[in-house]
């Protein structure tokens, strides 16, 4: 028999444990890569997923990141919140997942995301690192553990996040450019002043904190510090 091409062997991550999957809920979950793969290499435009949605009222995203499964997608806004959307609901409603730190909204303000997934819980896991850049205000450093919330039969119906740490960068008015994230250590660098700043964000009252400076880029850097899954 011939075959047409050939699959190699990958890794299917699932957010839930097995017993909780049906047929069609785990096809879907192995399948998802296929279909887009399939979607983006076919002359038939009509197989890929097209949609369109506002995000805070139409303002721009500064941040995002796509979570490991393509199921989620967090986007952070100009007024510093980060937004959570689930790509698989019927309606693409972002809502709130991370409220921003300032009450109103900060003039010049970035925020940047990195995540590190936990393999080991049985439902969708993961510590997000924010630092939030306000050129009228210090730089907020903020680390939150991410959640799954199953409902009645087992499957993932929402994400919370409730916030382990926050602090302020010492450094004010200096824009942080990469952030990365690994077990208790939090990396970050201002490319204006050349300079990485290695944190353990579990005792952050802790000083000096470790800097470091750099003679390569800071793309280099993320490569460095940002766990391989």
């Amino acid at each position: 028999m011939r075959y047409k091409s050939i699959l190699e062997p990958r890794q299917h991550w699932l957010d839930r444990p097995l017993q909780h999957y049906d047929d069609e809920g785990l096809q879907a979950c192995v399948l998802r890569p296929f279909k887009v793969k399939r979607a983006l290499y076919t002359d038939n435009v009509s197989t890929a997923l097209d949609f369109s949605f506002s995000v805070d009222h139409g303002r721009p995203a500064f941040a995002s990141k796509l979570i490991r499964g393509g199921r989620w997608l967090l986007l952070g806004s100009e007024r510093c919140d980060i937004l959570l959307i689930d790509l698989d609901a019927r309606d693409i409603l972002p809502r709130i997942l991370i409220p921003s730190p300032f009450d109103t909204t900060p003039l010049e303000a970035y925020p940047l995301i990195a995540i590190e997934m936990d393999d080991g819980a049985p439902y969708l896991t993961f510590n997000l690192a924010l630092a939030i850049f306000c050129r009228s205000k210090p730089t907020v450093i903020q680390v939150w553990k991410v959640t799954a919330i199953p409902d009645h039969r087992g499957r993932v119906a929402d994400l919370k996040a409730d916030q382990l740490v926050t602090f302020a960068e010492e450094q004010p008015n200096y824009r942080i450019n990469t952030i990365s994230l690994q077990e208790r250590f939090l990396v970050y660098s201002v490319r204006e002043k050349n300079i990485t700043t290695i944190v353990d964000w579990t005792s952050v009252e802790q000083f000096p904190r470790r800097r470091v400076l750099i003679g390569f880029s800071d793309v280099c850097l993320h490569a460095i510090f940002t766990p391989h899954h």
